[in-house]
């Protein structure tokens, strides 16, 4: 299947004598990122269990035709714990910085392949101090402070070939996650900065990935998988062995998919304009969404994210935008 994302010319490409020269000085990184990641970085709900009901459009951050951020095709965002929103405003080879009441702070990044510069960001995450970027058209992760100061890379050297790290996140046991669509694969680093398991592999039946995106760590360890070229969501354990796929819902091309603390899931998808949201059990509730610019449509979903309390946030790709909504929940029945 054709890789929507990935439809663009890459200029600015280093010789491979300055890629050999940015894979050495990104040696020492990983261990220092993991450092920083403990348990407690790691927002969580403390409302009880309930399932949602519906979603509510409230908001719309960084619209062309409204707010001055001018966002291009953005596909990734992300939430800090004073509720900063992180935007990848891939289109414009950027990471554009939002207040939570939605104002804009700050921006930074442009194109290039040098530190600090992008080709293509199409994911971002924060956690403590550091901020991660899916550098897409330079096939690395890099890394920077809450100010956009760069701090290094995340690179893998791999004598098979090219690698495109899509997505990622970060476990609250400080293991980093991402996926590999050139390989169609997800690999998991722990603290240490080594390769603590890889899975999946190009295919169709259980377990097997392709064209792997967005990946999210719940509360239990589990492990989930946006599955976009075969239309589901895979799910591993924390040692990466598959237990199960998410199919209801009619996914058609899942982009992201987060979880807000108690076990629901809400999966972007990016080839029927549509948010599904999925009880703790797995079971399909319901869906909102439909391709259009007023608030609540939705064009190529891509990125998704909890803030922790009963909002969500949607990269609105084909919009050029971010739409907030709101979860209503309703008790669950006993």
């Amino acid at each position: 299947m054709e890789k929507m994302a990935c439809a663009r010319d890459i200029r600015q490409i280093p010789s491979p004598e300055a890629r050999d020269r940015m894979l050495r000085a990104c040696v020492g990184i990983v261990s220092l990122l993991f450092v920083s990641c403990s348990p407690d970085l790691v927002r969580r709900s403390s409302m009880p269990a309930k399932a949602p009901e519906a979603l509510e459009a409230v908001r719309i951050l960084g619209a062309r035709h409204g707010e001055m951020a001018g966002l291009a095709g953005p596909e990734g965002v992300c939430l800090d714990l004073r509720g900063r929103v992180y935007v990848a405003d891939t289109g414009n080879d950027r990471i554009v910085v939002f207040s939570s009441q939605g104002d804009l702070l700050y921006e930074f990044g442009h194109r290039g392949w040098r530190e600090g510069e992008f080709d293509a960001p199409i994911d971002v995450a924060v956690v403590s101090d550091l901020v991660f970027v899916v550098d897409w058209g330079n096939e690395r992760i890099q890394t920077f402070g809450r100010d956009g100061d760069p701090r290094g890379s995340v690179s893998i050297p791999d004598e098979r070939g090219p690698w495109r790290p899509a997505g990622l996140v970060l476990g609250s046991a400080g293991a980093l996650y991402f996926s590999d669509g050139e390989r169609d694969r997800v690999v998991g680093l722990n603290r240490a900065g080594q390769i603590a398991f890889e899975i999946g592999g190009f295919g169709h039946w259980h377990g097997q990935l392709d064209d792997p995106r967005g990946v999210e760590v719940t509360d239990d360890q589990r492990l989930y998988v946006a599955d976009s070229g075969n239309g589901r969501v895979e799910i591993f354990d924390a040692l990466g062995a598959w237990e199960s796929s998410l199919v209801g819902g009619d996914l058609v091309m899942p982009w992201d998919v987060c979880a807000d603390g108690m076990g629901n899931l809400f999966v972007s998808d990016a080839g029927s304009d549509r948010v599904c949201v999925y009880g703790a059990d797995g079971e399909f509730l319901f869906s909102v969404g439909t391709e259009g610019l007023r608030s609540g449509g939705l064009r190529q979903p891509t990125g998704i994210a909890f803030d922790g309390t009963e909002f969500i946030y949607v990269a609105d790709k084909g919009n050029d935008r971010i739409q907030v909504f709101r979860i209503v929940y309703k008790a669950r029945n006993r």
